[in-house]
């Protein structure tokens, strides 16, 4: 894809828009005069639907007097207003019947703006949302606030950052589409090159980070920001920190049945809590019993989620914390690879997965599962405690088995 991949393309685009990049396109065709005037820019990936009228509202909202961009030449950002909207992104209804997989977790296919609240916590109580990559911005604004900010060659998750730097916004009444993985394996391999690309803008927590030129300049990220970079990286070791919480109850602790009871209850909390409170809040023009057997299905697919990202418990820690060290390596080591990415639907597209396949990917569950079953051996109470409560010996094999129905 040539220079800087997604965020060089942005960027030439821009400089050219401004009438400084015509040495950065090999072909430009056609009347273009009237394209130097563009205000804004709409940007979607290969796999984004846009809806009918969505263009027309985001640009509405960019031109409401209250989101309008106000940059701040003294402080380089900016101080009020937008640059970025970043639609709500909802799974497409094509894509979520194709697999048991996209079934069960690409749930709320499609529009339901009557039982689904729209909240962003970030866009609630600090007036910023997050952008992925998937939104409109105003040219100038956002041109104004990254000149000069980000190295070559170095940034490979550039929509968050792009987002902190010229301030985005949650667009929460507009939504855009796009597909679901219909295999696990695929899902995996799209969370690895995420995981890698938020532990590569590791160097925005700093004071002191390099710009476009290699040098070393002040950090003009605001502590929100910053926050939402250690917060990605902190759901990164999720996965890592439940399967150490569960190994300590069983190895180490004296109370392993209280450990494994402690793990499962912060997992099913928020569905629980959520179905309750729903359930307290009925709306008034659906009757009571369609409602509340609505909800307990919308609480059996939360559940069933759980249980399988449970199973999936000793891969998903072996790909997370293999993304971690893989880029940690790569910063401050090798310096090679920064890049590498390969679109979801190419992943999807080449990927096959037939039970041996399966198998040699999912290898880390059985293993886990045998030395566990070796180590506990010693202690019955907790084993029965292991094989009935669930762990990697049930699990591993149950996910391959789940794999390979989804890819049927």
């Amino acid at each position: 894809m040539g220079h800087e991949r997604k965020r060089g393309k942005l960027t030439d685009l821009n400089a050219w828009l401004r009438g400084e990049g015509d040495n950065r396109f090999t072909t430009i065709v056609g009347d273009t005069s009237v394209l130097k005037d563009v205000r804004y820019v709409l940007t979607l990936d290969t796999d984004t639907l846009l809806p009918c009228e969505v263009a027309r509202q985001c640009v509405a909202a960019m031109m409401h007097p209250l989101n309008r961009p106000v940059f701040d030449a003294d402080r380089e950002c900016v101080i009020s207003g937008y640059a970025l909207l970043q639609p709500q992104v909802g799974i497409s209804l094509t894509s979520t019947p194709r697999s048991i997989y996209s079934r069960l977790f690409g749930s709320g296919g499609g529009v339901d703006p009557y039982t689904r609240a729209v909240s962003d916590i970030y866009q609630d109580l600090f007036k910023q949302g997050s952008f992925i990559g998937k939104g409109i911005y105003d040219v100038d604004a956002f041109t104004c606030a990254l000149e000069g900010r980000l190295p070559d060659n170095q940034v490979l998750s550039h929509d968050l950052i792009e987002g902190c730097y010229a301030r985005s916004g949650l667009l929460s009444d507009v939504q855009l589409y796009e597909q679901y993985p219909s295999r696990y394996s695929v899902d995996v391999k799209r969370r690895h090159r995420w995981i890698r690309g938020d532990w590569q803008l590791i160097h925005w927590i700093l004071p002191w980070t390099l710009n476009t030129r290699g040098e070393r300049a002040r950090n003009r990220l605001d502590v929100m920001a910053r926050w939402k970079i250690l917060d990605n990286l902190r759901r990164s070791l999720e996965p890592a920190a439940v399967l150490l919480m569960l190994a300590w109850g069983w190895f180490a602790s004296s109370e392993p049945l209280a450990w494994t009871l402690a793990v499962v209850g912060l997992l099913v909390m928020q569905p629980l809590l959520r179905t309750l409170t729903d359930g307290l809040q009925p709306p008034l023009n659906v009757p009571y019993r369609q409602y509340l057997a609505a909800l307990c299905r919308s609480l059996g697919k939360d559940l069933a989620q759980i249980a399988a990202s449970v199973a999936w418990l000793p891969l998903e820690m072996y790909y997370s914390v293999g993304a971690i060290a893989r880029s940690l390596w790569r910063i401050l080591f090798s310096r090679r690879l920064l890049l590498q990415w390969q679109p979801s639907r190419e992943v999807e597209r080449n990927t096959q997965n037939p039970l041996p396949g399966l198998y040699r990917e999912m290898w880390i569950g059985p293993l886990l599962a045998l030395c566990g079953l070796a180590a506990l051996m010693s202690d019955p109470l907790a084993l029965v405690v292991r094989i009935q409560c669930g762990g990697s010996q049930p699990a591993a094999p149950a996910a391959v088995e789940y794999a390979k129905a989804a890819d049927d």
